[in-house]
């Protein structure tokens, strides 16, 4: 269970981490360095999710994940709309993995 654990703190921190850099682009609008950063958190959840073998919550990461790939490739721009699905990813993702803790803690 610690890897589980490891997880669950990792991937709260890169969730508050995107969610202060989709913030931030809100006054820097395409700002590469940011939107790099927001691609790398949901990357880091889905590998982490994947060795892990969390499907679902590797599922949306990768989905999150490809849509910022797709507005660092300037193949999508960022518009609100877009800035929205990665926000309610992030509240998803979120959910998900307060259910994951919720789920660790229940079986000690």
């Amino acid at each position: 269970m610690p890897l589980v654990l490891d997880f669950i703190a990792e991937a709260a921190e890169h969730l508050e981490s995107a969610e202060a850099g989709l913030l931030a682009l809100e006054s820097k609008p395409g700002d590469k360095e940011v939107i790099n950063q927001i691609f790398r958190g949901f990357h880091t959840i889905k590998g982490m999710a994947g060795f892990l073998n969390l499907t679902d919550i590797g599922s949306l990461a990768h989905s999150a994940e490809n849509l910022l790939d797709l507005v660092r490739k300037d193949k999508l721009v960022l518009t609100e709309e877009i800035t929205n699905v990665i926000f309610e990813s992030i509240d998803m993702l979120k959910k998900m993995i307060a259910g994951l803790k919720q789920a660790v803690e229940t079986d000690k």
